[in-house]
């Protein structure tokens, strides 16, 4: 769990006139997420170069487009 101070600013709008606005700090608590990666199986022959794509590992548990 990783845990930042945060505070709002800088409100805009054409009646804030109307409004006393007032900041107060806050805390975002950001949890951690489970993650699992899963190589296949390859062969490879000693001395050989091993190259990989986007397809020899599975990943689940990835969230909001990430890759």
């Amino acid at each position: 769990v990783d845990e930042y101070d945060i505070t709002a600013t800088g409100a805009v709008g054409p009646k804030l006139t109307n409004y006393t606005i007032s900041y107060a700090k806050g805390t975002l608590i950001v949890n951690r997420k489970a993650l699992t990666i899963t190589a296949k199986d390859r062969n490879k022959t000693y001395g050989t170069a091993l190259t990989l794509g986007t397809t020899e590992f599975t990943a689940s548990g990835l969230v909001n487009g990430d890759v």
